[in-house]
């Protein structure tokens, strides 16, 4: 099965190109899932690494306002709760298939920030409460703001090696978000995006 994502088959191999670099330990994070696309690739990865990992995949849904991007105009959104329940079930199944733990979030990507802050609570034998990440996909809402707030939040977060990557960086002045992760401890990695993919952008943590 395979699951409706709205990018192009050129941007989703930016999105496993990246996933090569994923370090083996950490969270995997979906911010913007929509009908979950995104999330099933991570999933598929990190299901080759090992059994039992565990994704986080984020977004609210309910029609609220949108900011723009290429594909939606400001203040609209298809973002139905029909849709949340239907990517639900199908992203249900693909963690079942794969033996991955699906975390499914329907709410902002602020909202969790707040209340997830010490870790997500996985209960494995017994509970652990993990809060690194080895690989986030930030495509939720597409303001400087709202990256910033991800960067701040992620950032303190990740593992070695980590994967930050965001799309449609073209809508808002991603350049402020590049200088401000470069001084946080994270390398840019060139090379990954194609002709008509140059609004996706790579970062590794190399602390």
């Amino acid at each position: 099965m395979q699951l409706e994502g709205d990018g192009t088959d050129k941007g989703y191999e930016v999105l496993l190109n990246a996933l090569k670099l994923t370090p083996t330990e950490g969270l995997t994070c979906d911010i913007g899932v929509r009908k979950g696309r995104s999330s099933q690739l991570i999933m598929e990865h990190v299901a080759n690494i090992g059994p039992n990992r565990t994704h986080v995949a984020i977004d609210p849904y309910g029609s609220i306002g949108y900011h723009a991007t290429r594909y939606l105009p400001e203040g609209t959104s298809d973002y139905s709760n029909q849709m949340r329940r239907e990517t639900f079930n199908n992203l249900s199944a693909v963690a079942m298939n794969l033996n991955v733990n699906l975390f499914f979030l329907p709410m902002e990507d602020s909202e969790f920030f707040i209340r997830f802050a010490d870790g997500i609570p996985i209960y494995q034998g017994k509970k652990e409460l993990v809060n690194k990440y080895g690989f986030v996909f930030v495509d939720g809402q597409h303001s400087l703001d709202a990256v910033k707030l991800a960067i701040n939040f992620f950032s303190t977060r990740m593992v070695s090696k980590g994967i930050l990557m965001f799309d449609n960086t073209d809508v808002y002045d991603h350049s402020q978000v590049h200088v401000g992760l470069l001084d946080k401890g994270f390398k840019y990695i060139s090379g990954l995006e194609m002709l008509d993919t140059d609004y996706k952008k790579v970062y590794q943590y190399s602390v």
